[in-house]
């Protein structure tokens, strides 16, 4: 059985590729304060927007680069992915800006920076279904949820060397330098580990449909088949090849409703990412928090994830994919407004605002995001995977996550409240994702509908007093409504 070093080792290549996607989108984020000075006339709300044109793109680029995956394989489009991540992200770096000095460059630099944030988006949303989809093929049925967890721990990776990085640049650098030349330095420097990744995905072999071997156990019977399973766990069979020899009761989900448990899934782990430790450091700067301090917050929020990923990868190959999701979107939900009131409360205190956002958000972070991945690939048969988990995923992200920060800090412009607006945006959409995953864990643990395509027998393994009478309840809620 593979243990973890030889799942991150044999696929540190995906990992370091994944990596770049959310490094940009962070670097953006962190550094928003000097792009808006660039670019945006010092509209921090223009600047929010600009980020968000990269997450208008990803449906598309999840649709088209899906559909590119799952017609001619997972390693062509993570190639394309990677080497179109790799451009956009660097030559963002190399635009022409207003701290130039040249008239006609600063007017190009605004139309520039939009295209480049729009194909950023285009191969960001391919990159993250074809590679969870690759993942999840790929790995042993036992090591299904800690292989998916590697995505996770590039992704905090990427926001705690982002943090870390632009933290740094701004201890050393004044004011003056970061806005003419030190925001660049975290663009150009994507250029080397891109090329690598690049190199080591080149080395990728394609994963094919199942063995000769897997389709006899398809036709075998109940007795010999779930014999077989029990001596071969390493084999991962898919629910539509199992079906016709387990003759499951529970009937699979359609593609529309596959779609909406995963954008319902995501959601709340997307409100965290972009209006949490992302967000919170220009949100806390404005109303005058030290920048740094901010900066250093957030790293340890990525640090907390980083350490936790692996561990929830192993709790979701315990208790199943469904059970842990579940469980990440209720500590968005409690996490979420509370961290909130601390750093308004106690911005000054420096032990606080570390503690609250690094330690809370952190694990927060780590239980709802290592999973969401391989909840979305169980929704979705081998043939449409890639195509579906673009979708319902890079939905998520592109108007709950990358949209959050402009819908909030317009409110937070316009809106006079005591109760932070962020920490409400973030709490609200957990809400919504704890109803919906508890009525979806209902239906699956009852047998009235089948999440799981990849590996039925171990989705939602909490105990039956956990999935009875209160899902049952929220159930019958949703039911009334309706």
């Amino acid at each position: 059985m593979l243990t973890s070093w030889q799942i991150v080792r044999h696929n540190w290549g995906l990992i370091l590729g994944n990596t770049l996607e959310w490094y940009d989108f962070s670097v953006y984020g962190y550094l928003e304060p000097q792009i808006a000075s660039n670019f945006f006339e010092d509209s921090s709300v223009a600047a929010w927007l600009g980020f968000a044109v990269t997450f208008a793109a990803r449906p598309l680029g999840g649709v088209i680069l899906g559909r590119l995956a799952d017609k001619y394989g997972r390693r062509t489009s993570l190639l394309l992915s990677i080497y179109g991540m790799v451009i956009a992200t660097v030559f963002q770096g190399c635009l022409p800006s207003a701290s130039t000095g040249s008239t006609v460059g600063s007017r190009l630099g605004l139309p520039l920076l939009v295209i480049l944030r729009f194909v950023q988006g285009i191969f960001c949303g391919g990159e993250i279904g074809s590679l969870s989809v690759y993942l999840a093929e790929w790995a042993p049925s036992r090591r299904l949820g800690l292989a998916s967890a590697t995505i996770s721990l590039g992704g905090s990776l990427a926001f705690f060397v982002a943090s870390s990085l632009c933290a740094a640049l701004s201890h050393f650098l004044t004011a003056d330098q970061m806005n003419e030349w030190g925001w660049r330095v975290p663009f150009l420097l994507a250029l080397f580990p891109g090329l690598v990744s690049a190199r080591l995905r080149s080395t990728l072999i394609e994963c094919t449909a199942e063995s000769d071997d897997t389709q006899l156990l398809v036709n075998s019977n109940v007795e010999t088949l779930t014999a077989v399973q029990s001596s071969t766990a390493d084999i991962v069979l898919s629910q539509d090849e199992v079906a016709t020899g387990l003759e499951l009761q529970a009937a699979p989900i359609s593609k529309v409703h596959g779609v909406m448990y995963g954008i319902g899934g995501t959601a709340a782990v997307s409100a965290l990412w972009y209006v949490g430790p992302l967000y919170a450091v220009s949100w806390s700067t404005a109303r005058g928090s030290d920048h740094t301090l901010a900066l250093v917050a957030s790293s340890g929020a990525q640090l907390m994830s980083l350490l936790l990923a692996l561990p929830v990868g192993h709790l979701t190959d315990t208790v199943g994919v469904g059970a842990v999701t579940l469980l990440g979107a209720i500590s968005v939900t409690i996490s979420g407004l509370p961290v909130y009131l601390l750093i308004e409360n106690f911005a000054e205190q420096s032990w606080v605002y570390i503690m609250s956002v690094g330690m809370i958000w952190g694990v927060a972070q780590a239980i709802a995001g290592s999973t969401i991945y391989l909840f979305n690939c169980e929704l979705f048969p081998r043939s449409i995977r890639a195509t579906g988990v673009g979708i319902s995923y890079n939905t998520a992200v592109c108007y709950i996550g990358g949209l959050g920060p402009v819908m909030v800090d317009a409110l937070s412009s316009h809106i006079s409240t005591k109760i932070p607006i962020p920490g409400c945006y973030i709490s609200a959409v957990g809400a919504i994702s704890v109803a919906l995953l508890a009525s979806a864990m209902y239906q699956h643990t009852e047998g009235k509908s089948n999440l799981a395509h990849i590996r039925p027998d171990l989705y939602c393994s909490l105990p039956k007093a956990w999935t009875g009478s209160w899902m049952k309840e929220i159930t019958d809620c949703q039911d009334d409504v309706t």
